[in-house]
């Protein structure tokens, strides 16, 4: 299992951050943009290699920030299209 940060905006949803939990980069993408259909999702880099790794069954996580903070977190961000 994997955990990661992931941005998601559009539709009539605010711009927002979720941690995702998946097996993979890409399955995490996909359980974002399932949860929020019409919607764009990024996952947000650099990924921290000390929480990249866990255990634990799929799950997409409740814990959201707003996109605002992007800037002061040092995050950058790379564009996935459903």
């Amino acid at each position: 299992m994997i955990r990661v940060w992931v941005e998601v905006s559009g539709g009539s949803r605010a711009r927002f951050r979720t941690e995702v939990q998946a097996e993979t980069i890409e399955q995490a993408v996909h359980l974002a943009l399932a949860s929020s259909p019409g919607c764009q999702c990024q996952v947000l880099f650099p990924i921290d290699p000390e929480t990249f790794f866990i255990d634990g069954e799929n799950a997409l996580a409740l814990n959201r920030v707003e996109a605002g903070d992007q800037e002061e977190s040092g995050f950058a961000a790379i564009r996935v299209s459903a």
